[in-house]
């Protein structure tokens, strides 16, 4: 959290900009909360955590903290730099650079181009290891650092070494400091990413904007802050005896009005009036509300609003797509146990195929006696059971079995197209909802990584209960039907912001 008390230290520092006008105690607040910041900081919105810990903190401390801008970290305070310009570069071995090079930076504005593969991301990357101590690009792969930077043919790197000129322009070494110069270097992921904000849901468009610039923790920290506290406060007992002084004044008004009713009753027809004109049964306030203003915008401006953003993104996903790939990969799964269970049957049998063979060799030899015992096959004394007829049976279950094992191999098929279906939704699937294998959700994670395994039915690991008595696979069913529901209510909104333009628009207005 040592990042997102540095951005909290900023934030003080506005506070008390005189421009700001902001009050003495929401001063103290944010004092007490920079003076307490390991506590709250360990706190979240979890059961209104936060609240009850600021509560109890003001109680205690509030009426006795100092209001004044306190003492900050020098980089906070924006003095803590010891140089004004960079003006020199030297760096090797150090990723695509093998040996020692050295760039002159005096000027305002330094570009470097060249083909890929020249060196251009290296010398960046030299830039912001210079600057910051690591390079995001590495720490984001879990790339150890030693590996990440280390030139390939010599096996090894060394840190580059950045000077600067100070305020008497003479030279220094800068030494990386990522609090103070995290804001001098953004990475281009992190750039790429935030190209794409436009399509990104509210939530995730703060997480974006956070991560460029570097303030993940503070964004982190700010967002466990509850809307209100009002709830852990216990007021004094004051209200009652304010509200008996207000209805003794309205009384005392009530006499003084007692003329003038019938005028604002009139009046107030006449409002009534005009406000069912639009549509019956609108009174007058609603009317207005419903047309707005510049200080309190109604109705017509939210149309308008409506009418000049983009039509929201469908997610695309339904519930009864997602039940028929489990369903399909389900009856190609018991087909396949079915046959295996009927190859394990017939399986012993394969092994007399040779024994069958011979048996009906010895019949044009010995065609009326056991060709074993001797024993004639018809008559007084005969054997049991016919071998030759036996040995025939034998071999025709036998190219029963060769068709069995066929329809098996058909039916396993079968299986991993229905497995590859299933597998294709749930990529599907986690792309539209942004789900990770370390999303906080674990039915994101599961959606992220259903557990695909090749020639086994991977998608029954979803199947048993899980807390809550609900499955991992149903979870994300009814997930899917939640968004199917939201996808038509978007629908819904664009048919019904549609048929508002023209004419229609402002007709429309009143039967909203």
């Amino acid at each position: 959290m040592a990042s997102a008390e540095h951005d909290y230290q900023h934030f003080i520092r506005w506070l008390h900009q005189e421009d700001n006008s902001i009050s003495e105690d929401v001063r103290r607040f944010g004092r007490l909360v920079l003076d307490n910041f390991e506590s709250v900081s360990a706190t979240s919105r979890h059961r209104s955590q936060r609240s009850v810990h600021l509560v109890e903190l003001a109680r205690q401390h509030l009426t006795v903290t100092d209001p004044s801008l306190p003492q900050l970290d020098d980089t906070t305070v924006g003095d803590g730099w010891k140089w004004q310009n960079l003006c020199h570069l030297s760096l090797g071995p150090f990723r695509g650079f093998r040996i020692t090079e050295d760039f002159d930076l005096t000027r305002r504005i330094v570009l470097f181009y060249g083909p890929n593969g020249s060196g251009k991301t290296s010398l960046c990357e030299a830039l912001e290891f210079a600057l910051l101590g690591a390079v995001d690009e590495g720490a984001q792969k879990r790339i150890d650092a030693a590996q990440y930077l280390r030139n390939i043919h010599e096996g090894r790197f060394v840190p580059p070494r950045l000077t600067a000129l100070d305020s008497q322009g003479q030279r220094v070494t800068v030494q990386a400091d990522a609090d103070a110069y995290r804001f001098c270097f953004i990475e281009k992921n992190r750039i790429d990413a935030f190209s794409r904000i436009a399509a990104k849901p509210a939530g995730q468009k703060t997480e974006l904007i956070a991560a460029l610039f570097g303030m993940d923790d503070f964004n982190e920290f700010v967002g466990h802050f509850n809307e209100s506290i009002d709830t852990q406060l216990s007021l004094l007992p004051l209200q009652g005896p304010e509200l008996a002084r207000r209805r003794q004044t309205i009384a005392n008004d009530s006499e003084l009005l007692t003329g003038e009713a019938a005028g604002i009753a009139a009046f107030d027809q006449a409002e009534q009036a005009y406000a069912e004109t639009f549509q019956p049964g609108l009174t007058y306030a609603q009317l207005q509300q419903k047309v707005g203003s510049v200080e309190a915008p109604g109705r017509l401006q939210e149309l308008t609003e409506i009418l000049n953003q983009p039509a929201p993104a469908l997610y695309g996903i339904r519930a009864q797509d997602l039940l028929a790939l489990f369903h399909e990969a389900d009856e190609a799964q018991k087909l396949v146990e079915d046959l295996a269970g009927q190859l394990a049957q017939q399986q012993d049998s394969a092994a007399y195929q040779e024994l069958y063979t011979a048996v009906l060799e010895l019949q044009a030899l010995s065609p009326d006696h056991c060709p074993a015992c001797e024993t004639a096959i018809v008559g007084e004394q005969h054997v049991h059971a016919n071998p030759f007829a036996k040995a025939a049976n034998g071999l025709e279950q036998l190219r029963e079995l060769t068709q069995l094992k066929q329809r098996h191999q058909v039916a396993t098929t079968q299986r991993q197209i229905a497995a590859d279906a299933l597998r294709a939704y749930f990529a599907n699937f986690a792309q539209r909802v942004v789900a990770t294998v370390d999303s906080e959700s674990e039915v994101l994670r599961y959606i992220a990584n259903p557990g695909v395994q090749h020639g086994v039915a991977w998608w029954k690991a979803g199947y048993p209960p899980v807390a809550g008595g609900v499955s991992l696979a149903q979870q994300a069913v009814n997930y899917a039907h939640k968004l199917e529901n939201e996808d038509v209510v978007i629908q819904q909104n664009l048919a019904g912001v549609s048929s508002r333009n023209g004419k229609n628009c402002t007709l429309s207005l009143w039967h909203q």
